[in-house]
């Protein structure tokens, strides 16, 4: 079954996803909570943890940006990326969604859930473009009813589905990414406290 957050957008009028009516199919759960309804329909076998590493000091040539303020914060995005952009833009609204915004007992996303997927995005977006020149397609940024935030993608070779969820120990990045081919998948945890060029270089197949 398709996952409902890789559903392909369409050009017909849409509507806001988080203003309440009766036809809007919300989301449930997390997809990392123990009785998922949203995402893949994965095995549990052969998960696979990326290796933490060093941070990254790349020395690369810069192109022209744009600026993107949330809050008391400044992202910068180069200028080509213009989708990840517009998506980041769009989801601006969810830091505001108050408790029980999907009328079925949702959780606020708290907005430090909300920055550090924002701030994933635009670091591995941006490293990628600058050390490789290639563009990645937007991800989809959507709010779930337990204050998690989903970034999920679906190219021609990948999907990809992150979440960022907050814990006792501060915020919990989880991946599931497949080749649509369950035995060329990887799960696990992101460190979010340092770049992971090899987790960088396997979304290079996220291109446009």
């Amino acid at each position: 079954m398709q996952p409902r957050n890789f559903i392909q957008k369409t050009n017909a009028p849409q509507k806001n996803p988080y203003v309440a009516d009766d036809s809007f199919d919300y989301f449930k759960t997390s997809f990392y909570s123990e009785s998922p309804k949203i995402g893949f329909e994965i095995g549990r076998g052969a998960v696979k943890d990326l290796a933490s590493l060093k941070d990254i000091r790349a020395e690369v040539t810069l192109d022209k940006s744009a600026s993107i303020n949330i809050g008391d914060r400044t992202f910068s995005l180069p200028i080509r990326l213009k989708e990840i952009r517009e998506e980041i833009e769009s989801s601006m609204e969810i830091p505001k969604l108050e408790d029980n915004w999907d009328q079925e007992g949702a959780k606020k996303v708290e907005d430090s859930v909300y920055l550090s997927s924002i701030d994933f995005l635009v670091n591995y977006s941006t490293y990628i473009y600058n050390n490789s020149r290639i563009i990645i397609d937007a991800p989809e940024i959507n709010p779930c009813a337990d204050g998690s935030i989903d970034l999920s993608w679906r190219s021609a070779k990948l999907r990809l589905l992150i979440n960022f969820k907050p814990s006792a120990d501060g915020i919990k990045a989880n991946f599931y990414g497949d080749l649509y081919d369950p035995a060329k998948s990887m799960q696990g945890y992101i460190d979010l406290t340092q770049f992971q060029n090899s987790f960088a270089e396997w979304m290079k197949q996220l291109e446009k």
